[in-house]
């Protein structure tokens, strides 16, 4: 869009922290091929605009995940993450999507809503491991757990990663930096002095541990302890206590998280519940809000997708239930879905297909 409706020569502005180094490059390429250039900007002028309106970044205190839930000590992890560096011919990995933060340091935070995720960077190199991350951040437990580990303010990593370039282009090094990792930390380190690809972390991470995979398992036996209830519960209220069109979608959204959170290890929802009534069920992604939420009636489909998270796993489970008398067009509606997901579940996919 901006390369064919902005004339030849123009130089765009942009926040380098908002577009990851990749997506920098592809419009720099596109901008400079009519003659203009894509310029990092050091001050974000909404954020000027926006100026001592704009919400303080939460600094709420992050926690350790203890190994009997995590299965690997963050050490391990570490050591893990620079046999990787070595075969990839790397000094070191700058680290900054949130998640591969929490799982190697077996950290955990609510920095973000439903996500036990904390704001924070690092760099490991083959001898030093840098948290970038606020002081506030940091309680007794989390010192004591980061023994060995330099812990930075979290601004300070463009600062120290451009003060690193210098040794890494006389020696003529190269760190690894993830493909999410924005165009600010690749400037600040130099374009030459970088490796950008997929970060070891993820594949890492993504081979569950055995600790972690009966965690998993553990998890969705409470969790589902919990729904039975909540759908227990809601079948009572409408067909025989008089809740038929007096329950509202938030209503019960909000037993259903009373419940979630009377299971043990539970700290909260993986995501808002949707809890939809009739056509809101068809609504991606839809939330119910106070005031404007339907209320709960039996001659109509419900559809509950909810989720929680616990020490030991996280969980999303979607349900479709009628307390009436379905209509045979949502008989037939229900019953191709259905179909559908169980011949998606016997499909046998080619050898490599990625799923994206």
């Amino acid at each position: 869009y901006v390369t064919d409706h902005l004339p030849a020569g123009t130089r765009v502005g942009i926040d380098p922290t908002l577009i990851t180094a990749e997506q920098g490059a592809k419009l720099r390429e596109a901008l400079q091929a009519k003659s203009g250039d894509l310029v990092a900007i050091s001050e974000n002028l909404v954020d000027v605009v926006w100026g001592s309106a704009r919400p303080v970044r939460p600094e709420d205190p992050a926690f350790v995940l203890d190994v009997k839930y995590a299965g690997e000590t963050h050490t391990a992890k570490i050591a893990r993450v620079r046999e990787q560096l070595e075969r990839d011919n790397v000094r070191g990995l700058v680290v900054t999507a949130l998640d591969e933060l929490a799982w190697l340091f077996n950290l955990r935070g609510s920095d973000i809503d439903f996500n036990p995720v904390f704001f924070a960077y690092a760099v490991v190199t083959n001898d030093t491991v840098t948290l970038y991350m606020n002081e506030a951040k940091l309680t007794d437990a989390v010192r004591k757990h980061l023994d060995g580990i330099l812990v930075q303010p979290y601004e300070s990593i463009f600062g120290e990663l451009s003060a690193m370039s210098v040794g890494l282009a006389e020696s003529e090094g190269r760190l690894l930096v993830g493909k999410t990792a924005s165009w600010a930390l690749v400037e600040a380190l130099g374009e030459s002095n970088v490796k950008v690809d997929s970060s070891p972390i993820v594949l890492l991470k993504a081979l569950k541990n055995a600790t972690e995979l009966a965690g998993m398992r553990k998890c969705h036996e409470r969790d589902g302890a919990a729904m039975a209830n909540y759908f227990g519960w809601l079948e009572n209220e409408l067909l025989h206590n008089g809740g038929n069109l007096k329950l509202s979608e938030c209503d019960v959204a909000d037993k259903l998280e009373t419940l979630r959170r009377e299971q043990d290890l539970c700290v909260g929802l993986s995501f808002s519940t949707i809890s939809s009534v009739g056509a809101n069920g068809a609504i991606i992604h839809y939330s119910p809000q106070r005031g404007s939420e339907s209320l709960l009636d039996t001659s109509k489909m419900y559809l509950c997708d909810s989720g929680g998270q616990y020490l030991d796993g996280t969980t999303d489970v979607t349900r479709t239930y009628h307390f009436g008398e379905p209509t045979r067009w949502e008989r037939e509606c229900f019953t191709r879905v259905l179909k559908g997901h169980i011949a998606l579940d016997m499909a046998v996919f080619p050898n490599g297909t990625s799923g994206f």
